[in-house]
Order: structure tokens, then C-alpha cells, then sequence
């Protein structure tokens, strides 16, 4: 889930570089904070399941 939301707020960013000066950098920082997040519930859903 966060992965889409991540590449989507990418696409969004560079696609509304024409109409909003900082957009593709908020898009790339609202990006990587959704991967980073899911990687922090992947690995915490690995450990729960392994029981740790």
C-alpha cells in the first residue's frame, strides 16, 4: 500500500512541476517517507511472524 502511495505522490510531483515550483521535491520527500515506512511495517510483520 505505502509503496503505491509512494511512487504515486513521485508521478504527481514531476507532473505538476509546470504549475508549482518545489512540486517534484515534495513529491520525491512524500515519496521516500511512504517506502521507508513500508519498509519499517515489512520488517516488523517479518519479526511478528517469526515470532521474535
Amino acid at each position: 500500500m505505502f509503496i503505491l502511495l509512494g511512487t504515486s505522490f513521485i508521478a504527481f510531483g514531476l507532473a505538476f512541476k509546470e504549475y508549482v515550483e518545489f512540486s517534484p521535491l515534495i513529491g520525491w520527500g512524500f515519496g521516500l517517507l511512504c517506502q521507508l515506512l513500508a519498509l519499517v511495517f515489512a520488517i516488523k510483520w517479518e519479526r511478528d511472524k517469526n515470532g521474535n
